[in-house]
């Protein structure tokens, strides 16, 4: 199955720290970008393919301490037969003052 990305707008901007994904079925490889406008993305983290899951599976991405509001996560792509679902995204950081 094809690759694809979710965006997330934080609505504020924060210095971000990690994303964790919480992925059930199949887990691709996945890359994590972050952005201040949404138009210009830095990359931040990556993790390798996890394969078939059994049950949930937590994927931590690192964000570096990026000041964004915006955040990108690219799925790779995943064989044919398995689905992906992602149970909850966690983002951490810390809030503006």
């Amino acid at each position: 199955t094809a690759a694809f990305a979710v965006e997330l707008d934080l609505g504020f901007t924060a210095k971000v720290k990690s994303v964790d994904l919480f992925l059930m079925d199949e887990g691709p490889a996945c890359r994590l970008s972050a952005s201040a406008d949404g138009k210009a993305w830095e990359p931040c983290g990556a993790a390798e393919a996890a394969g078939a899951i059994d049950g949930v599976k937590k994927v931590s991405l690192a964000a570096g301490d990026r000041v964004c509001r915006f955040l990108r996560v690219e799925f790779g792509e995943r064989p044919k037969e398995r689905a992906l679902a992602v149970a909850e995204v966690d983002v951490w950081g810390v809030l503006p003052e």
